[in-house]
């Protein structure tokens, strides 16, 4: 799930991690019956408060607060809840366990930072955290994945010429952890941090990018191993393509796996910059960025290619960002943003496409106005039968949302929903949404009930870019 594109945890911090759930709008409003001596007039179709659809759980242990829960000053006299400071918590995003759900996070402390899993269960009467030891450098916080009951979290370190991610698996997260180290893995020096962890039943894969001075542009290289031998991983592959390429994301599916990144031609991209110069040659002039598209690519039950890198977005776009979801029946689905602009500023176009196994794709537009900064994000419920949500900022920094059904269609209206507030979403269970907001120099973990509204009209689909 996608930094240019891919984690939608620091995505949506460009966006002021603002999310909110979309709503429906029903407007009936009965004419008002004839008079006997004159008729009146009929009354005004007016719009009822849509209906919410989701609701905060009050459940201890489905919440919990990481970092210092102290609230900033903001220097007026009064307190803003809603301000990321720095030394905050990191957040490596989420995922469901069973029952529970599951934050990855970087924690800061006196002595540094310390790599974490912290655990929020039904009935419990706290969240559990899991010490994942202390880290050391400028490295992004924790990744992790799920396999039945079982966790699997990759950590990145420092190290004198880069950094290295280790492997962990963990039993018995939600009652007594034990965590098993396992394969450490060497990762170049680059200024990415885009870090991809998924778990299947016969393998664990991670992605990353980095740059390779030898070819001059960026790599993805995959690594997988056996999920109940974490200490032994396979040499990592380095995905088969001549372009530029960056921010993976990697999803499950039936008999494998999906993986999706950023493309870009190697020669126009140079010294591996994403933005052109601008046209008119003024250095206060943002440029815009270079043509850029996103690249889906099969892999198989153990982690590895199994077919060709195949493009999925136009080549002449600018898919700034992008996310990956899997479908119930094997497909998978890309949502992404076309903007010519420099990323961190508003407008473009949101749009979907289904990737489909034999190959083709559907396209479609979601929206093309009231867009602002930030990633467009994708949370498949581990439920086949529960929709998938996609999210997005709008101008004004407040989120829009709409559900989709199994084969990626509407299943209600984009909309906001007010109930989800400044929240990050990460991940889906049952109907259940982990979220994360800032609260004070902290982050709020909380979990939503949420149950789709009605459905528009089918969106009209296009051919394969």
């Amino acid at each position: 799930m996608s930094t240019v594109g891919s984690t939608r945890e620091l995505s949506w911090a460009l966006a002021g991690a603002l999310v909110v759930f979309t709503a429906c709008k029903r407007s009936p409003s009965a004419d008002a019956p004839p008079s006997a001596s004159a008729p009146a007039p009929a009354a005004a179709s007016v719009p009822s408060t849509p209906r919410p659809r989701c609701r905060a759980l009050a459940d201890h242990g489905f919440s919990a607060t990481l970092g210092d829960r102290t609230t900033p000053d903001t220097g007026d006299g009064g307190a803003d809840e809603e301000v990321a400071l720095p030394f905050s918590p990191e957040i490596g995003g989420g995922v469901a366990l069973g029952s529970a759900f599951v934050v990855a996070a970087t924690l800061p402390d006196k002595k540094g930072a310390t790599a974490a899993a912290v655990v929020l269960s039904p009935g419990a009467s706290a969240s559990r955290t899991i010490d994942l030891g202390k880290v050391h450098g400028d490295v992004p916080p924790p990744r992790l994945a799920a396999a039945g009951e079982v966790l699997f979290a990759v950590v990145s370190d420092g190290a004198p010429h880069g950094s290295l991610a280790r492997l962990a698996r963990i039993e018995d997260a939600q009652n007594a952890p034990r965590v098993s180290w396992g394969a450490e893995v060497p990762q170049a020096s680059d200024d990415s941090e885009a870090l991809a962890l998924e778990a299947g039943p016969s393998a664990v894969v991670l992605a990353w990018d980095e740059f390779d001075a030898k070819g001059e542009r960026g790599v993805i290289r995959i690594v997988s191993m056996a999920p109940g031998d974490p200490k032994h991983a396979a040499p990592p592959l380095t995905v088969q393509t001549e372009d530029d390429a960056e921010a993976p994301a990697v999803v499950r599916r039936a008999g494998g796996f999906w993986a999706a990144f950023l493309g870009r031609d190697a020669r126009a991209a140079g010294d591996h910059a994403a933005v052109a110069p601008a046209p008119s040659g003024d250095p206060g002039d943002p440029g815009e960025t270079l043509p850029t598209w996103v690249d889906v690519l099969p892999l198989d039950d153990a982690g590895k290619p199994a077919g060709a890198p195949r493009r999925v977005t136009p080549k002449e776009g600018h898919a700034q960002s992008f996310d990956l979801a899997p479908l119930p029946n094997g497909d998978a689905l890309v949502a992404y943003r076309d903007d010519r602009s420099v990323p961190g500023t508003s407008g473009g176009v949101v749009r979907l496409v289904t990737v489909h196994s034999s190959g083709s794709t559907d396209v479609r537009t979601v929206a093309d106005e009231d867009l602002g900064p930030g990633v467009p994000t994708l949370l498949a419920d581990t439920e086949p039968s529960r929709p998938t949500w996609l999210a997005f900022p709008s101008d004004g920094g407040v989120a829009r949302f709409l559900a989709l059904d199994a084969e990626g269609r509407n299943r209600d209206t984009l909309g906001p929903e007010t109930a989800i507030g400044t929240a990050t979403l990460l991940a889906a269970r049952g109907g259940r949404l982990l979220a994360t907001r800032p609260h004070g120099k902290g982050v709020e973990a909380l979990v939503f009930a949420c149950d789709p509204g009605r459905a528009d009209a089918p969106a009209a689909s296009s051919a394969s870019p």
